[in-house]
């Protein structure tokens, strides 16, 4: 295929895909963008719809092609990309790879980090470290075993899958992220972003690189080029859930300022000893709220300056003590969700 790498064209690529399960609640199949997630046996059936006339049988006869669309049962994640094959075939596994990440960023509150499902373009459903362990105090013994990471059970679309979200914004993001990237607005390429490092946080098996992940994602719609990043996130979330009972009872300010201080100590110095499961289980919290916020009332938080004047006006009814009266002033349909 090297002589081939040099060719401009119109070219269909197919990317099996583990841990995801495609159930008939949604057709045996998702779309984000330019991307659709599909089950082999659909495939088959849909392929003129992706351009391709070839038969089944031509399809299977190559043995580089054979594994990838011969189980039906698989899941493929198939997408049109034109240019050089080289090229082309590097900015189609980054998108298949981002819109991926979108889809993990669906589990975000909808079930426990124990529970979360990491799909992959890999082909390894469950990852296992092999070691071996030798008793150095007293007489030596040794044993083997390992250790196991990743999720047993596929992220699921089923029923279940389709009723929360419709309860939410999961779907009204995927709407919104339907646009060819050219077509986005600073401000949708901002949220496109800020989904694909939510689902990097969730992929991601580390928990102190999770909440990185789970930090950006929140920094880059909450904050700019500007100093006061602390503040920033504080007086956003004041505004936004501040109203709710659960902002002073949990003291969410200060945990907000603890998350900051964490994430800098981190990023600065290279201590990470207080990061904990506790700081992913705020940050899931804070980010489902923001995106619950943002995608049901899009009219209104349509940039960053958006997210600006909703502080100032928060402030300006603090200053003149009309607390009674914010919701008259405030965007329409706040919403809090404490537990998920």
């Amino acid at each position: 295929m090297g002589g081939n790498n040099k060719i401009a064209g119109d070219w269909l690529f197919i990317f099996p895909v583990n841990n995801l399960d495609l159930t008939d609640s949604i057709g045996h199949e998702f779309k984000i963008g330019n991307v659709t997630f599909i089950t082999a046996e659909k495939f088959y059936r849909a392929k003129t719809k992706f351009g391709v006339k070839l038969k089944k049988e031509n399809l299977t006869s190559n043995y580089l092609t054979k594994e990838i669309v011969e189980k039906e049962k698989c899941i493929l994640a198939v997408i049109r990309q034109n240019g050089f094959l080289d090229e082309a075939r590097s900015l189609a596994e980054k998108e298949v790879k981002d819109k991926l990440f979108i889809l993990i960023a669906s589990q975000l509150s909808y079930v426990s980090k124990s529970s979360q499902s990491r799909p992959d373009l890999s082909h390894n459903h469950f990852y296992s470290t092999q070691h071996v362990t030798i008793k150095l105090n007293g007489e030596n013994s040794f044993g083997g075993g390992f250790k196991s990471e990743g999720t047993l059970f596929p992220l699921r679309l089923d029923s279940d899958w389709v009723r929360y979200h419709r309860s939410f914004y999961f779907f009204k993001a995927i709407k919104l992220f339907g646009k060819c990237s050219k077509d986005m607005n600073d401000w949708e390429k901002t949220l496109y972003r800020s989904f694909i490092f939510a689902g990097k946080s969730i992929a991601e098996n580390d928990i102190r690189q999770a909440f990185i992940y789970r930090m950006t994602a929140l920094e880059c719609i909450l904050t700019s080029g500007g100093k006061n990043h602390k503040e920033s996130l504080i007086d956003t979330f004041r505004a936004l859930i501040g109203w709710h009972e659960y902002w002073e009872d949990s003291k969410l300010s200060s945990k907000i300022e603890s998350l900051y201080r964490d994430r800098n100590q981190y990023i600065h110095d290279g201590n990470s000893e207080s990061i904990t499961l506790e700081h992913l289980k705020i940050t899931e919290m804070l980010l489902h709220n923001l995106y619950n916020n943002i995608f049901s009332n899009l009219k209104y938080f349509n940039s960053k300056a958006s997210l600006k004047e909703l502080i100032e006006i928060q402030n300006a009814l603090e200053r003149l003590n009309l607390h009674s009266d914010k919701f008259k002033y405030l965007p329409k349909g706040l919403k809090f969700t404490r537990k998920i």
